[in-house]
């Protein structure tokens, strides 16, 4: 895949119970280190399905390129954000050409989610879209390989998050979701990086692995991999 002169446009998406704002470092350094033209789509995690937030990426997509849907718009997507993204290429097979990155999202089931949803309104507190893209059913199973369209998955291994309060989980994870969740059968590359669910979207490392995967379909795992994963 071989981007057009100027720069290609990047749209992110946040995760459950979030807003977007946790991730302005990550769209920041891909705008001005990298020279993307970058935009952060807001969507409803909870009320709105996940069929529902797809349509939402999808007019956001087109309002943005401006009917040039040849243009190429690659997509961020951060815990249930990838799920969206994945959710969207599936059901409008003809979206604008670009890659994907996936940061810690559950392609293949959550046990935190399964954990939370067992507690007294626990369904209600996930939401529709975790209900259709993960408990219903997960990506593994409802996601299909996107001819010519590259998908990289970041998996962290920084065990600090909300989901083990729930318990341990599964080692190695990034404190909600552990690395065997975030596999993938169709993902052209998967990286693991000392990353917690949370600094996936606010370390540098992550967002030049990002920048790496967009650009040229791979990972880069000549570059060192540390302690700036998790800042």
């Amino acid at each position: 895949m071989t981007d057009r002169a100027g720069p290609a446009h990047v749209i992110t998406l946040h995760g459950l119970w979030l807003t977007g704002a946790e991730a302005t470092r990550l769209r920041r350094r891909l705008s001005d280190r990298h020279g993307y033209n970058v935009h952060a789509l807001h969507y409803r995690t909870v009320r709105a399905s996940l069929t529902q937030n797809a349509r939402v990426l999808r007019d956001f997509m087109a309002e943005r390129l401006q009917d040039r849907m040849d243009t190429p718009c690659h997509l961020v997507g951060h815990s249930l954000g990838g799920l969206v993204i994945l959710k969207m290429l599936l059901d409008w097979p003809e979206a604008p050409p670009g890659r994907v990155v996936c940061l810690g999202t559950p392609l293949n089931g959550s046990e935190s989610a399964l954990r939370v949803a067992k507690l007294p309104g626990g369904e209600s507190l996930l939401g529709r879209s975790i209900a259709e893209g993960v408990l219903d059913a997960p990506a593994s199973e409802w996601a299909q390989r996107f001819e010519g369209r590259d998908v990289g998955v970041l998996a962290g291994t920084w065990p600090v998050g909300m989901g083990r309060l729930l318990g341990k989980l599964p080692e190695p994870n990034d404190g909600t979701v552990t690395v065997d969740e975030t596999r993938w059968q169709h993902a052209t590359d998967h990286l693991e990086l000392a990353a917690s669910h949370t600094t996936l979207v606010t370390s540098r490392e992550v967002a030049d692995q990002v920048a790496q995967f967009i650009g040229h379909g791979q990972f880069d795992r000549s570059r060192k991999r540390g302690e700036d994963a998790k800042a």
